[in-house]
């Protein structure tokens, strides 16, 4: 039997889950309709623009194969505590529990999860696009704007854009506006093709737990050793590809085997974007160490929060001036063979 993980735009694409059960950032991206943020790949470079996760059955769960199209899960698992160290969990229609262990355990299996399996899974990642400008730059200078509405007169500054340490700006009082100042901002843009696609990897799971009969438990539950954050994540699996219950929405498809047949569309776009997207951060030390706070450098006026008085070093990371407009689609899918579908909670 197999099953096969389909793969659709760069903005949908699927990121790898890490195998440690403990990184919910880690398994999913945030569609952004083509259109990543200032300088981004379409591949998620930064915390920015990763999903909270936690989405219901019918998108994205865990990183590894979308669950639409699939019939929702008819099992509610209530996770209940049924001792100091013990949860209640389905053990029904064709479920039973799991454990998902964490790197900080090497991977290893608890006491009371006595059968360790390894499995493959697929890689995740994704295509980006790298933007660049054609021509001009979005400059090595930004203005400054005070006054109660950040009406003031404007300052000019001088600082590189490139992010490294400047003690060339003065402390500021709130409020205060940043801008870019530039006389050549990027009239178009190119893009370049990142392939970041991920090759299949192994994903170990702990099973084998003599679950009990306990009042605290459902009908359809039973009582298992419940994980601690050093050990992993409780879960369920199934056998073949079926959509995970809404308490345990991380999803991964499992087998023993995966052959990967991805690859990135040969082109994508860019477009100016007026060097929206610039980044102020500031320091207490000269050397650019003691954050104070960050600030967009987009004009818009920052009234409340940690004031600038005693910035004495500044980081400037001014935008490339360009934006995904096409981000570049996965072509092709990974068939699993013999899949066996994991569903674990978020988080520890």
């Amino acid at each position: 039997m197999v099953g096969v993980i389909a793969s659709g735009a760069a903005c949908n694409a699927l990121t790898g889950a890490s195998d440690l059960g403990v990184d919910d950032t880690a398994f999913e991206t945030a569609p952004d309709g083509g259109a990543a943020p200032d300088g981004a790949t379409g591949s998620t470079p930064d915390d920015r623009d990763r999903d909270a996760g936690g989405r219901p059955d019918g998108d994205v769960d865990g990183g590894d194969a979308p669950d639409s199209g699939l019939p929702p899960a008819t099992i509610s698992p209530s996770l209940a505590s049924c001792g100091a160290s013990s949860i209640c969990i389905t053990n029904a229609d064709g479920w039973s529990p799991t454990l998902l262990p964490s790197v900080l355990s090497a991977n290893t299996c608890p006491t009371g999860w006595p059968t360790r399996r390894e499995h493959k899974s697929s890689g995740g990642g994704s295509c980006g696009c790298n933007c660049a400008p054609a021509s001009g730059s979005c400059g090595n200078a930004v203005t400054a704007r005070g006054g109660a509405a950040c009406t003031d007169a404007t300052v000019a500054y001088s600082i590189p854009g490139d992010g490294t340490c400047s003690t060339s700006l003065p402390g500021f009082a709130l409020p205060v506006a940043f801008s870019v100042q530039t006389n050549n901002a990027p009239k178009s843009c190119t893009g370049t093709v990142e392939t970041n696609l991920a090759p299949p990897r192994t994903t170990t799971t702990c099973e084998g737990a003599t679950g009990t009969q306990d009042a605290a438990c459902k009908a359809d539950e039973v009582c298992v050793p419940r994980a601690t954050i050093l050990q992993g994540t409780n879960c369920l699996v199934h056998d073949g590809e079926v959509a995970c219950p809404a308490r345990l929405p991380r999803r991964t498809v499992l087998g023993t085997s995966v052959t990967d047949g991805r690859s990135c569309e040969a082109t994508c776009t860019c477009e100016a974007n007026g060097c929206a997207g610039g980044t102020l951060r500031a320091f207490e030390k000269a050397d650019c160490s003691d954050s104070i706070r960050s600030v967009s450098v987009d004009g818009s006026c920052t009234t409340s929060g940690t004031a600038l008085g005693n910035a004495a070093s500044y980081q400037y990371t001014a935008s490339t001036g360009c934006r995904v407009k096409q981000a570049p689609a996965t072509l092709g899918t990974e068939t699993v063979t013999a899949p066996r579908t994991l569903c674990c909670s978020l988080g520890f």
